[in-house]
């Protein structure tokens, strides 16, 4: 989830690429609502940006955690952040913007990993 087109294109493309299935959104209640979806089930993980208009990453967190425990929230921003900086205690990873895209996946599957989930999750 990304409020900028061109990063949430690329980084979609970057997972489908590397063999993950991607539902995009570009707020907070998006996301939510694909969450609540017949897709729920789908959905291993949530990468949002920090900073978003409406709902900010780190309430998607939180929402997200209370609705659904069990998906991860993977979190970005530009903002020279880390993850130190973002008090977001839902979060399971940061990346700090610009990524490269094996970052990206590096992230994601260490992510998935340590909750014991595949690449097609």
């Amino acid at each position: 989830m990304d409020d900028d087109p061109f990063l949430l294109q690329l980084a979609a493309r970057v997972l489908r690429t590397s063999g993950f299935g991607v539902i995009s959104a570009t707020t907070g209640r998006d996301a939510l609502v694909a969450l609540d979806s017949d897709a729920a089930g789908e959905i291993g993980l949530v990468f949002a940006d920090v900073h978003l208009p409406g709902m900010d990453g780190c309430e998607l967190a939180a929402e997200v955690q209370a609705l659904h425990p069990d998906v991860p929230v993977v979190l970005t921003s530009g903002s020279g952040e880390a993850m130190a900086d973002v008090p977001c205690p839902s979060a399971s990873c940061f990346l700090g913007k610009p990524y490269t895209p094996s970052a990206l996946i590096e992230c994601v599957r260490g992510t998935l990993g340590a909750r014991g989930e595949s690449a097609s999750g």
